[in-house]
């Protein structure tokens, strides 16, 4: 099945080797196809209850963030994006040329202070950003809610 040879190798060696590769090909086409199968799903019902997620990494669980909170409100991605498109234009667009600006002038440490108080109009944003946990969300119409949907799964 494979031309690729280890110095030394047995035929005991390369016919399980070879067996191994055969079965890990059959795996891997099986799990193709299952993603095929998922993906054609129908889009399911409106959620009955508020998932609770969280996200886990080497056995440690981190926080809790409710569905409703991700996908909750109306209008709340339309404002979550309009802003950080605005910003990305003001703030990211216009540092290098800042940047260069307060270089020229006052040297590397007017861009230090710089990337020091873009950081702190961002700490004091994030501090006084309403926090939605436990309050309510739904400010939007059951139709208009979104469906788990396959990729949901």
């Amino acid at each position: 099945m494979s031309e690729l040879r280890y110095p030394n190798e047995s035929k005991a060696y390369r016919d399980a080797r070879d067996a191994l590769l055969k079965d890990e090909k059959e795996l891997l086409d099986k799990t193709k196809a299952v993603a095929a199968k998922r993906r054609m799903l129908p889009d399911g019902g409106p959620l009955k209850e508020d998932y609770v997620f969280q996200w886990a990494n080497e056995g440690k669980v981190g926080q809790r963030v409710n569905f409703s909170e991700l996908f909750g409100a109306r209008v709340r991605y339309t404002g979550a994006s309009l802003v950080y498109q605005l910003t990305s234009v003001f703030s990211g667009g216009l540092a290098p040329f800042v940047a260069t600006l307060l270089l020229s002038r006052y040297g590397s440490g007017a861009v230090a202070a710089y990337i020091v108080v873009c950081c702190a109009i961002t700490a004091v944003a994030a501090w006084f950003a309403p926090e939605t946990h436990r309050g309510y969300v739904h400010d939007a119409s059951a139709d208009s809610m979104p469906s788990c949907t396959s990729t949901c799964l």
